[in-house]
């Protein structure tokens, strides 16, 4: 019994008695901010058509997991979700005259119609892996460089509710549709992007600020719009995503395994084209194109955790 006890002790020792190479986290997001998406007359280019779709305290669950490859290497992977949903945010939907709606040219881009709808965000899926090579400036300072890849997906619905339409001089002229509970629009984001970031920690006694910056031109997007009442559905697609993320964290000691941790960040994929546009509409006709949408985001999330190394 004695053997196996030393056996064991040994194994353990191996195993997590030199340095901390596993760290598990969890923390609480709140996430704020829109998702865009705008439709493009197919003649001319010109913008006819923008829903903004609002993202309001949207609380989600993230869990990470970090491994020390060696003193200057490690690897993280990170999975968040929102852990509730209800109708607490507005969709606004702009609308400008165009080849469509008008014959008249000197009308083209007057504003034609507006909405404002109760809206929910259904689902907000994030998920992340980095690889980071960090530097000792002194005892205090490390610093540098890092690569991933990061998942986002947005999906939120809106009600049906009123349309204001205007004519060429601004004014209504009339009010469509009706308040109802009914649902209208339905809306989801996708994005998968590799970026490259930089990182840099200053730490003192018990306590560690964090920061970091990362970025990419070469994301790549989904988007699907699903006019419920009319069963129409447009499904994009979208490369060359240009992102940016920026991040500071301050991490606490409350014991040499245990740390809380509290960060504010903000991530904003930049407005882009679609390369490839497939409309099928109720009447079973459909129209393939390019360039006829746009999609975008822009969100801050503020964050409270606590981290366990072993």
């Amino acid at each position: 019994m004695k053997k196996i006890a030393l056996l064991f002790i040994i194994f353990t020792n191996f195993i997590f008695g030199e340095t901390s190479k596993h760290n598990l986290g969890v923390s609480l997001k709140t996430m704020n901010g829109k998702s865009k998406e705008y439709v493009y007359d197919i003649n001319n280019g010109d913008k006819i058509s923008y829903l903004e779709w609002e993202i309001k305290n949207i609380p989600l669950l993230v869990l990470d997991y970090n491994y020390n490859i060696s003193e200057n290497l490690d690897t993280n992977f990170s999975f968040g979700k929102n852990i509730s949903s209800s109708f607490n945010s507005n969709m606004k939907d702009y609308d400008w005259y165009n080849s469509d709606t008008t014959s008249n040219k000197e009308d083209y881009g007057k504003p034609y119609a507006y909405s404002k709808n109760k809206s929910k965000t259904d689902e907000i899926l994030k998920f992340d892996w980095q690889l980071r090579y960090l530097m000792s400036l002194n005892h205090n300072i490390k610093l540098g460089p890092y690569m991933g890849i990061n998942y986002d997906r947005f999906k939120f619905t809106a009600k049906v509710g009123n349309q204001e339409v205007y004519d060429n001089y601004g004014n209504v002229k009339d009010i469509m549709g009706k308040n109802n509970n009914k649902n209208g629009v339905k809306y989801t984001q996708e994005y998968i992007t590799p970026y490259i970031g930089y990182f840099m920690s200053y730490e003192i006694d018990k306590l560690k600020i964090e920061g970091k910056i990362q970025g990419s031109t070469l994301g790549k997007g989904k988007a699907q719009d699903t006019h419920i009442l009319t069963n129409t559905v447009g499904k994009e697609k979208y490369k060359d995503i240009k992102n940016i993320m920026v991040e500071v964290k301050a991490i606490y000691a409350l014991t040499e395994s245990i740390d809380i941790n509290g960060s504010i960040g903000i991530n904003k994929y930049y407005s882009k084209k679609s390369s490839e546009v497939n409309i099928n509409f109720d009447n079973k006709n459909q129209v393939k194109a390019k360039g006829i949408t746009g999609t975008s985001h822009l969100s801050t999330l503020v964050s409270i955790g606590a981290n366990y190394k072993f």
